[in-house]
């Protein structure tokens, strides 16, 4: 193995490792308040990083001719599956692309002036207390 190729397995294998590590931290409470385990989530990680080592090493043993000539098929199926993807696919509730209004431009940006926030919840309890 030549240097080249030897950071071409190092450099993965090291930001899997940080990957892992970004994850326990990040997620230790979590998985103690929703699962009573600080290790769920880390060692759900690992069972996927370690599945994926796998595969780079399986992988790493073909020959490199067959998969040029397989590569059009691959991309082809590829393409197939995102537009089916796009086709068939599920939108969850609050994923609705709200980004643009009758008036263009991102309501994202904009305030809202009658709808949600703390403060029309507190307008709207207040004027409902009040006689008018």
């Amino acid at each position: 193995m030549n240097r080249g190729d030897r950071w071409l397995l190092v450099l993965p294998l090291a930001l899997t490792a940080m990957g892992v590590i970004m994850v326990y931290s990040s997620s230790a409470i979590l998985g103690i308040t929703r699962f009573q385990d600080a290790n769920y989530f880390l060692s759900r990680q690992l069972f996927r990083a370690a599945l994926g080592i796998v595969v780079l090493l399986v992988t790493s043993r073909f020959d490199l001719r067959r998969v040029e000539a397989a590569a059009p098929f691959v991309l082809g199926v590829g393409v197939l599956l995102l537009a089916l993807a796009v086709a068939a696919g599920h939108v969850s509730p609050g994923a609705s692309p709200r980004c643009c209004s009758s008036r263009g431009g991102s309501s994202a940006a904009r305030p809202q002036s009658s709808g949600s926030g703390a403060a029309s919840r507190r307008r709207s309890r207040s004027s409902a207390r009040s006689p008018a």
